[in-house]
């Protein structure tokens, strides 16, 4: 019946009405035309900031967190391979979740990342997949990736007086966690690979917290430019 669903276009929104994954939480004001804007809670534990309208016409459906290609939100409880999510850490559309493995670590990784079945652990499969085969000493094969040469120049700039930008880095008190300082392979289970070769490791949203797990993500060329900017204003 006409009226019936909340997403019609003539009925006023309200507060509990659910849009997609989204829920209206409450009216924050207008934007500058004048069209109403809305804090929503999403099914991944995520907050997001959007206009009535993108609700309404399903433009926007989800903080982010779900695309066409990946699949519903991670919930609580769900288990990943070894991996059992406990709450969201990123939201967004890099969203990032903690998560307990069967070992009994905590591990905090990209959603995307989780859901395809990249990554499956905390890192301790792998270590013992190779204790089993006897080659606790095979290198990882990514010696001259991307990713690679990024967490080397990470190491750099935060632990040697020498590199050319320690003083924006290390001199200033920006360190590397000691799980990333002594593990590439960690590194790379945290923040996977790079989405495309443009993109670049970006502390956020904290510029001021060292690299580290639920600190970090790969930035795009623009995001990049706009948190520099933040940066910029908070100095």
């Amino acid at each position: 019946m006409a009226g019936d669903s909340p997403t019609s276009k003539r009925e006023p929104m309200a507060a509990g009405q659910r849009y997609g994954h989204l829920v209206a939480i409450e009216r924050i004001g207008s934007d500058r035309h004048g069209k109403a804007q809305w804090r929503c809670k999403c099914d991944c534990g995520g907050e997001h900031f959007t206009g009535a309208n993108e609700l309404r016409t399903g433009n926007t459906k989800s903080c982010g967190c779900v695309r066409p290609d990946n699949g519903p939100p991670i919930a609580p409880d769900q288990r990943y391979g070894r991996l059992v999510a406990v709450n969201v850490v990123m939201a967004g559309s890099r969203s990032k979740w903690q998560f307990r493995c069967d070992c009994g670590n905590e591990h905090i990784a990209r959603t995307a990342d989780v859901r395809s079945g990249k990554i499956k652990s905390c890192g301790c499969f792998l270590s013992e997949s190779r204790a089993a085969n006897g080659r606790k000493n095979v290198t990882h094969g990514m010696k001259h990736s991307l990713e690679y040469h990024t967490w080397v120049s990470m190491k750099q700039r935060c632990t040697n007086p020498n590199d050319p930008a320690y003083s924006y880095y290390g001199g200033r008190g920006i360190t590397v966690c000691e799980r990333w300082l002594n593990s590439f392979e960690h590194f790379l289970a945290d923040m996977g690979q790079r989405p495309t070769p443009d993109h670049s490791l970006d502390r956020y949203p904290d510029n001021d917290r060292g690299y580290e797990p639920g600190n970090c993500r790969w930035a795009t060329p623009k995001e990049q430019a706009w948190s520099y900017r933040g940066k910029k204003r908070n100095q």
